[in-house]
């Protein structure tokens, strides 16, 4: 029976009443996400809120939301409000005095670009501390949110232990920018790792340095460092089980990562500066000390450089022609050629060597004759000089040609006639009896060098056989008594006859006489 002094209604609002105040909700909370645009921020909500694909997730455009429902073990916990921007001028509507005790900023960078991790930094960080200073907060609010935020870092303990948490001294160089409000730093598109290996020439000790670096910042501002990859769906649901330990203090049981270069994960107070100098010792051409710039730099993708485009063979040549033109047309060029054409020692302009050695060689393959084809004609008007080789008075190996082959000159001309020699003529000569073919070669005596001075030029006379045989050459005395062998004397080519030359009728060898 109910209760005198109250109706049904009045029941039903102490039963929902009851069950209102034994649920496990905790109220809504807020997640800012920050970073530049294309950096995977409405890919890494969709991950969040359950998505499977978001390679058609289209990016938003100004401020986009989103909300978040998070559940324990099937109990509705509350729902967190996500805001994600790419510009600062969106934080005064998204960070309001009301949320800033109830909300958790993320800082989201992308691997695709690892050079403009600092200048993001930058931007992010000092667009943060002037909007704290544009909320004009009261120094008592503002230093609660700064003690908590300390008292976090403070409180950190692995996720085995066990027992009453112990506040540890914050390590010297660690928190020493406190604006707060709780920060995750959040380093998307890992997976751009393998292309950044492959094209950009990147090595170990590179995403060590950018580990190194990432690690400093957040532990200056009391941050957490986490890596992840929305389309490898890498370390997404991580990131949402520590969203909820920071908002919700909800049960977190994962341990730092710091040793897989694609899957970094630094909680809130884990880190020191003792634990930062094992990576900073091990550097070789990184300094630990100089700017992000000069260490980390702008490359170009080495596929660029393969695929670099040459220019069009005909519009090279056709460029450096005109090139050419220009410098032909310039007044220096004009003087050189009036120089050279004028003067005495140079008689015309040579040509360059390369145009020089280009006419020779297809002026050699116009003028190459074939050896079965016969020699064209020269062209009309024109007289090609035709190369002759000296001729050389020979004596006759036949014995019916009565007469001697006169020597002639040599002109240098071929085109210029070339007159005969007289020949002197003087008494004849008996040819010597020839000995047997066999015993030729070893009864032959041997031949006596003659000497010749060059101060008188021998005469060279031809004579004739008694018997009408072929014409012999006697060699005449110079002035100085010594003989000079005529031109050809002694060298006998068969069926070689001298134009000139008569035949010897009915002329006859003499034969050698037998021994008895």
């Amino acid at each position: 029976m109910a209760p005198k002094g109250k109706d049904d209604g009045d029941i039903w609002e102490d039963i929902l009443s009851s069950l209102q105040s034994t649920s496990s909700n905790r109220g809504n909370k807020t997640l800012v996400v920050l970073g530049a645009a294309s950096v995977g921020k409405s890919s890494l909500i969709a991950r969040l809120a359950g998505v499977r694909d978001v390679t058609n997730i289209s990016s938003g455009v100004g401020l986009e939301f989103s909300y978040l429902t998070v559940k324990d073990e099937g109990d509705l916990v509350g729902r967190i409000g996500v805001y994600a921007t790419s510009s600062k001028h969106f934080l005064p509507h998204v960070l309001t005095k009301e949320r800033l005790s109830n909300c958790v900023v993320v800082l989201m960078l992308s691997l695709c670009e690892p050079w403009s991790i600092d200048d993001q930094i930058f931007y992010w960080s000092s667009s943060l501390e002037q909007h704290m200073k544009d909320l004009k907060l009261e120094d008592k609010e503002l230093a609660t949110l700064q003690h908590s935020i300390a008292d976090r870092f403070a409180s950190y303990i692995l996720p085995e232990s066990e027992g009453d948490q112990i506040l540890l001294p914050v390590p010297e160089g660690a928190l020493t920018t406190n604006i707060g409000l709780p920060l995750i730093v959040l380093l998307s598109k890992v997976d751009n790792i393998t292309n950044l290996q492959k094209n950009y020439d990147y090595d170990e000790e590179h995403f060590d340095y950018i580990q190194w670096y990432l690690r400093k910042f957040c532990l200056e501002w009391g941050a957490g460092l986490l890596y992840t990859s929305p389309r490898e769906n890498s370390n997404c649901q991580l990131f949402m089980d520590y969203i909820c330990h920071v908002l919700y203090e909800m049960k977190f049981s994962e341990f730092a990562q710091v040793i897989d270069k694609d899957s970094i994960f630094v909680p809130i107070g884990w880190d020191s500066p003792a634990k930062m100098s094992v990576i900073s010792e091990g550097f070789n051409k990184f300094n630990a000390e100089g700017p992000f710039v000069e260490q980390i730099t702008k490359q170009v993708d080495t596929r660029q450089k393969r695929n670099l485009k040459g220019e069009d063979d005909q519009l090279f040549l056709t460029r450096m022609q005109a090139v050419l033109a220009e410098k032909a047309k310039s007044p220096s060029a004009q003087h050189k050629n009036t120089t050279e054409a004028g003067s005495p020692t140079k008689g015309t302009k040579t040509p360059p060597p390369g145009e020089g050695v280009l006419a020779n060689f297809f002026n050699s393959l116009l003028q190459k004759k074939s050896p079965v084809s016969s020699p064209s004609p020269p062209p009309t008007g024109q007289m090609l000089p035709i190369p002759q080789k000296p001729k050389i008075a020979k004596t006759n190996s036949n014995p019916k040609s009565p007469g001697a082959v006169s020597p002639r000159a040599v002109s240098p001309n071929p085109l210029k006639p070339v007159s005969p020699v007289p020949i002197e003529e003087s008494a004849p000569v008996t040819e010597p009896a020839t000995t047997n073919s066999a015993e030729e070669p070893s009864k032959r005596a041997p031949t006596k060098s003659t000497s010749f001075e060059e101060s008188a030029p021998a005469k060279r006379v031809a004579t004739k056989s008694s018997e009408g045989g072929p014409a012999k050459t006697k060699l005449a005395k110079t002035a100085s008594g010594s003989k000079m062998p005529a031109p050809g004397a002694g060298i006998k080519k068969p069926g070689i006859q001298a134009p000139g030359a008569k035949r010897a009728v009915g002329a006859k060898k003499s034969l050698p006489t037998p021994k008895k």
